[in-house]
């Protein structure tokens, strides 16, 4: 067996279609070797290769144009109907014998003369191209002892030294031992200049894998702690992060302590990003965890009470909160600026309405208390309470 040198959607993957003559049926496979009357191909989806007589083989037929797209299908008409089965696809020749309102009714003679019918949408159907054999050519190229380690360290470039020779295919084999290029006479031509080059070169460019490899290695244990998980990731204003990390880390506490959060890293740049266990949970993080600035408009009367005596008050809501207050009084447009993690500005937003309120409601007792104690006075009682 020949292992394959790159990726089964590869241009160069030697992809063919194999027929099965009993039921004009094709399947798809990729060529692995090639002997004088008999091809060996694996089928896709196959682990084992086998041996197919050549005739059974044909190019792959090009994508559809346009006009075969829109092709309108009549009643008589051959084509080639696609079947998938376990993501495997297969094209089988049938004859169109009904058509109506978009769909078609395909007809498939067996072995046995008998037949099946299938009822199928235009995008499944595709012209019968016919089956004309591919003729392949092979070269076989032997790898030096010496270097094979180098080759088979360097074979993702086979793809491209491929491409540039035009050839079908290209494979290295198991052990290494032997290149495989399968091709036109030209392009075999091609690739044996391309090749020679290649193994010059392959000491040089293995290790240049190698320190890639090695280097790859390090960034996976650098980024062990982010390898599981979902991660969100967003920019904060360098100015910022300590509002974002609160006193001591509080906001990274709180949210590493939020259901499905793994873990929350802020570096210096203003780069943060949040591990969680998904989407939703780590965007949740982030709304409690992103610095945000509101501007909440206040009553000019209400901004000494705000700001407390000698600034007292809002001392001790920036300390609740963790938030950032700024109070700005710009000659009856009073406003108070917040600035922190949304859910610290939300209990900012709270702590502030509830000390205007309470202000409010202590001015409105004090001034009861003030009528009360001049009723009583004119009475003739006399206070001690440490009112008038």
């Amino acid at each position: 067996r020949i292992s394959m040198a790159h990726d089964e959607n590869s241009p160069v993957d030697g992809l063919v279609e194999v027929a099965e003559p009993a039921d004009k049926a094709y399947f798809q496979a990729h060529i692995m070797d090639v002997e004088a009357k008999k091809y060996l191909v694996r089928y896709v989806g196959e682990e084992e290769a086998c041996w197919v007589d050549a005739v059974r083989v044909r190019h792959i037929p090009k994508p559809l144009t346009a006009e075969e797209q829109n092709k309108d299908w009549q009643v008589g008409d051959t084509a080639e109907v696609s079947f998938e089965e376990d993501q495997i696809q297969s094209w089988w020749e049938g004859v169109v014998s009904m058509a109506k309102g978009g769909f078609y009714v395909l007809s498939f003679p067996d072995a046995n003369d008998q037949t099946q019918t299938e009822v199928v949408e235009k995008d499944r159907l595709r012209p019968a191209y016919g089956h004309h054999p591919a003729k392949f050519d092979k070269k076989v190229f032997p790898v030096a002892r010496e270097i094979r380690p180098d080759v088979r360290l360097t074979e993702h470039l086979l793809p491209k030294m491929a491409r540039h020779a035009d050839l079908f295919a290209l494979r290295l084999t198991p052990d290494a031992r032997e290149l495989i290029a399968i091709g036109s006479p030209s392009a075999l031509d091609t690739a044996h200049v391309l090749i020679n080059m290649h193994f010059v070169k392959a000491p040089a460019l293995a290790k240049v894998v190698q320190r890639a490899n090695s280097l790859q290695l390090k960034m996976g244990d650098a980024n062990g702690p982010y390898s599981k998980g979902v991660p969100v990731v967003f920019q904060a204003d360098q100015g910022n992060i300590g509002l974002l990390i609160g006193p001591k880390g509080a906001n990274i506490k709180r949210v590493q302590a939020m259901p499905g959060v793994l873990r929350v890293d802020v570096r210096g740049d203003g780069t943060v990003t949040i591990l969680a266990e998904s989407q939703e949970e780590g965007e949740a993080a982030r709304s409690q965890l992103e610095v945000v600035v509101e501007k909440v408009p206040i009553a000019e009367k209400d901004v000494g009470w705000v700001i407390g005596k000698g600034g007292k008050t809002v001392q001790e809501l920036q300390a609740i909160s963790l938030c950032k207050i700024n109070v700005i009084n710009d000659g009856g447009e009073a406003r108070v600026e917040l600035a922190g993690p949304k859910g610290n500005v939300d209990k900012a937003k709270a702590l502030m309405a509830y000390t205007i309120e309470s202000a409010l409601e202590q001015r409105e007792t004090e001034a009861k208390i003030m009528s009360l104690s001049d009723n009583l006075r004119n009475l003739g009682f006399e206070q001690s309470s440490g009112y008038p």
